[in-house]
Parts: C-alpha cells; sequence; structure tokens
C-alpha cells in the first residue's frame, strides 16, 4: 500500500487494525538503530507473529554491491529469526539477454543458468543457517 513507516509503527498499526502477523523490512530496521529483540517484544506484547521479510540481497547488481549486500546477510538473517520473519523471496526473471555473435543459444541459455545458481546459491547457503 507504500506506507513508508518505521518497523515500530508498522507493529503498532498491525496491532491496532486486528492483524495476526507483520511483515518487517529487516534491512531498515538495522539501519534504524532499533534492536529486534525490542521489536519482538512489541509483537508478543501484541500477540503478532512474524510475516515476511524483502531479500536485503541485490543479487542482480554489479559483483562488487552483490558482495557488500551477501556480506551483510548474516546479520539481516539473524535479525529476521529473532523476529520470527522465516521468509523471504526474489524474483527469477525468465528473459535473458540475446546471445552474443556466433554463440549458440543452448550454451547461451546454460551460462545464464549457471550465473544464477553462483549468485543464489551463496544467498540460499547463508539462509539455510
Amino acid at each position: 500500500v507504500g506506507l513508508t513507516l518505521s518497523a515500530e509503527a508498522t507493529v503498532e498499526l498491525a496491532a491496532a487494525v486486528g492483524f495476526d502477523g507483520v511483515d518487517i523490512a529487516i534491512r531498515d530496521l538495522l539501519e534504524s538503530g532499533v534492536s529486534p529483540n525490542h521489536l519482538r517484544a512489541r509483537m508478543d506484547f501484541h500477540e503478532l507473529r512474524g510475516g515476511a521479510w524483502p531479500l536485503p540481497v541485490d543479487w542482480r547488481a554489479s559483483a562488487d554491491r552483490y558482495h557488500h549486500d551477501l556480506r551483510r546477510l548474516p546479520r539481516y538473517a539473524q535479525a529476521a529469526s529473532v523476529l520470527g520473519c522465516l521468509a523471504t523471496g526474489t524474483w527469477v526473471l525468465p528473459e535473458i539477454p540475446a546471445p552474443g555473435p556466433g554463440e549458440r543459444p543452448d550454451s547461451h541459455r546454460l551460462r545464464w543458468v549457471e550465473w544464477h545458481v553462483r549468485r543464489l546459491q551463496p544467498v540460499a547457503r547463508i539462509l539455510h543457517d
């Protein structure tokens, strides 16, 4: 709905309107300096369950940006766990760039699948931990 509330305000609003759970933007929460344990206490007070959280890894970006985000992911995943936010996700679009001159479509497609696996497998391992 385009709300730009803090995590604390989101919890209070969710409770006020009778929701059973709340999605939390974990990266925004941690960057604001609010303790996940403090927010968890507010959620418990209101009997709210944790919902989903946006995956804070720009896995489609440059290698530098991707590795920067990946290094931060364990901290975000730990905070999400504290909050009971056990679901996150991303989109893998079916489109791929056109093959280069002389490149066979099947080998080009395989190269792109392998690229996606190289980028997403480390994310999955961190989230699994």
